[in-house]
């Protein structure tokens, strides 16, 4: 999370919020967290925006995390030509949001151009990740999420308890391998001398 300036922690706590709101698996977010990190020009203050806008336009248009993810990368990364891309596919941007935009641009403002993008993308998707957690199903979903995600921290903790028996698992069968070979040698010999 360098290159916005923030950490492995921080991003995990993102995606772990996030997930309770939009009902997507905090993996799935933190993979997409990690496309977002791969555009240079999306700060620190844009990138949580950026991750919340990209859950919204995934939910909205039916489209999956990553792709909506590198639609928003692409647009904040480089908004003149982003704002035409975003147009594809449903987003649309009028003639003044425009010209902010390449205004911006020409006097090397992209927080403010970014800033105009971020606020028409919640303007056409609302605030649906948070409406989700709302629903009837969310519960049962998040209940879910939750079981999944205790599993994983259970899973974690009995590799760690269980990693001393591995080892000693492991050294019994090399502990078995080498008597079957010294009983080889042994049976040999006895067969040799009758």
């Amino acid at each position: 999370g360098y290159s916005a300036g923030i950490t492995a922690l921080r991003l995990r706590e993102m995606a772990s919020e996030l997930s309770k709101t939009s009902l997507i698996a905090d993996e799935v977010i933190i993979d997409g967290q990690a496309i977002m990190l791969t555009f240079t020009k999306i700060g620190r203050d844009v990138f949580p925006e950026a991750i919340k806008q990209s859950i919204n336009l995934s939910l909205v248009f039916g489209q999956d995390l990553q792709q909506s993810i590198i639609q928003v990368g692409k647009a904040l990364n480089e908004p003149i030509t982003g704002v035409g891309r975003l147009g594809k596919i449903g987003v649309s941007f009028s003639e003044i949001q425009k010209g902010q935009i390449k205004g911006f641009m020409a006097i090397n403002d992209l927080a403010s151009a970014q800033g105009v993008i971020l606020k028409e993308l919640t303007k056409e998707t609302g605030k649906l990740s948070g409406v989700m957690a709302t629903t009837p199903l969310s519960g049962w979903k998040q209940a879910w999420m939750d079981i999944k995600d205790a599993g994983e921290g259970l899973g974690n903790v009995l590799s760690v308890i269980l990693a001393p028996f591995e080892r000693v698992a492991e050294a019994t069968g090399k502990l078995a391998l080498a008597i079957d070979f010294l009983d080889n040698i042994w049976t040999n010999r006895d067969s040799k001398k009758a």
